[in-house]
């Protein structure tokens, strides 16, 4: 990162165009920070997942930006029935054999509820409320980053189309595979280099009658 000169207006450079990029971008923006978003695809999309946040998600981006709440709270998912609102988590018994203490297919373990409601949106209908609020000409597409050099008062972006771009600093939002992180702390371990846990998150859908 170059070091800010009173006489230059400061800017950003954003590798990354998913969620986390543009409300960055957003937020910059109602702040005056010029910045720009290269994103390797030819246009912003998103996966059809569905994303939580809990309250104190929340109550950043009302301090922030209202303009970005708002467009969460257009797309913003709520619980069908009331009784339901406060409940963070419910755990059910999943296996077709009956437990040794006589627990079935469906029935309630526990549940964890909280004071305040999580709002979950559809990914891709929030990054359409992201996009809505990006400046025109604030985005770049088809920018495969594949270099980065620090040039002391700024920093140089090489893509793989031959272009380039210059900016003061540099923000990786180019999600686990990130490119940015690969090049700045290089692939071996300690680095960009993904490595399992040993963790297993399993998701799935089912109709509610069967809850």
């Amino acid at each position: 990162m170059a070091a800010p000169n009173p006489q230059k207006q400061f800017s950003l450079a954003i590798v990354g165009g998913g969620i986390g990029g543009l409300y960055l971008a957003n937020s910059l923006v109602c702040q005056n920070i010029h910045v720009h978003v290269y994103e390797a695809s030819p246009a912003f999309s998103e996966i059809g997942a569905g994303v939580g946040l809990s309250p104190n998600a929340l109550t950043p981006i009302a301090l922030q930006d209202s303009a970005i709440l708002g467009g969460f709270n257009r797309c913003v998912t709520t619980k069908a029935s009331s009784s339901e609102c406060g409940r963070f988590f419910i755990f059910r018994y999943g296996m077709k054999k009956p437990s040794a203490d006589g627990m079935v297919e469906g029935q309630k373990i526990c549940e964890v509820r909280q004071s305040s409601e999580t709002s979950s949106v559809h990914r891709a209908r929030f990054l359409k409320e992201l996009v809505r609020l990006m400046p025109e000409g604030a985005a770049s597409f088809s920018k495969r980053l594949v270099g980065i050099e620090d040039k002391g008062e700024e920093v140089l972006l090489n893509f793989s189309d031959g272009t380039e771009a210059r900016h003061d600093a540099v923000v990786g939002c180019d999600g686990i595979k990130s490119q940015v992180r690969k090049l700045l702390l290089g692939e071996g371990i300690g680095g960009a280099r993904q490595s399992s846990q040993g963790d297993i998150a399993i998701a799935g859908l089912c109709q509610r009658i069967k809850l």
